[in-house]
């Protein structure tokens, strides 16, 4: 039997590009962002670190540090196999929390989204595997019990999804092929507010370089009152 994996310590990295010096990034809402991430690293006595990555805009990207600093102290020195045991269950462990789940929304589920991206990226790394590979692998039952459902049983409850997941597994390794052949959809941001016209149609060539058909762009400027 394996030894188990202990999370020892987290550090957390609140990383600053001043973007708003050329407008990068901006839209009608997003003036000037300084395009920011509190970068999250769990780790462990096995050598074998989990980090997650959480985009801001800048101010308040102390906020998300402070919180996920704050809030790994209810995991350091427990296991990564209580994670995988019931992935549910230690999401609960945060949000359910008797004295903080008041925190509710915003900041806070920031927060502990990084500390639950980063256990997804250390069980990742633990089997081997990409994040995408693990989850596709995973059964059913344990998908099931990963989810929170207390926004969702109105729509689809776990026992519906249960039976969907079930009925469509054997398909799985067909529709994985397919996917590894041509990819899933994806766009690249290719317009903000500080680009020219031309900087813009420069940008947009370049994803287009890269194998993209597809591109965002931030149109409209909010007034200022």
């Amino acid at each position: 039997m394996s030894s188990s994996t202990i999370l020892t310590a987290v550090d957390v990295v609140d990383l600053r590009i001043p973007t708003s010096d050329t407008l990068l990034g901006s839209d009608p809402f997003h003036r000037k962002p300084d395009y920011s991430a509190t970068i999250t690293t769990l780790i462990t006595d096995s050598g074998i670190n989990g980090v997650s990555i959480n985009f801001t805009v800048g101010a308040g990207n102390d906020w998300i540090c402070y919180g996920v600093k704050n809030l790994a102290q209810l995991i350091i020195n427990t296991s990564l196999e209580e994670f995988i045991d019931d992935p549910g269950a230690f999401h609960k462990k945060f949000i359910d929390h008797h004295q903080l789940r008041w925190l509710a929304d915003g900041c806070y589920r920031m927060a502990v989204g990084n500390i639950i991206n980063a256990m997804w990226d250390l069980w990742a790394k633990q089997e081997n595997k990409p994040l995408w590979k693990l989850l596709v692998d995973l059964p059913p039952e344990k998908i099931i019990q990963s989810i929170d459902w207390r926004y969702l049983k109105d729509a689809l409850t776990p026992d519906e999804g249960l039976d969907i997941l079930r009925a469509n597994k054997e398909s799985c390794p067909t529709r994985e092929n397919a996917m590894k052949k041509r990819g899933p959809k994806a766009y690249s941001t290719a317009g903000w507010l500080g680009l020219s016209n031309d900087q813009i149609i420069e940008t947009i060539n370049e994803v287009k370089a890269l194998g993209f058909d597809s591109f965002k762009m931030k149109v409209g400027r909010r007034s200022s009152t």
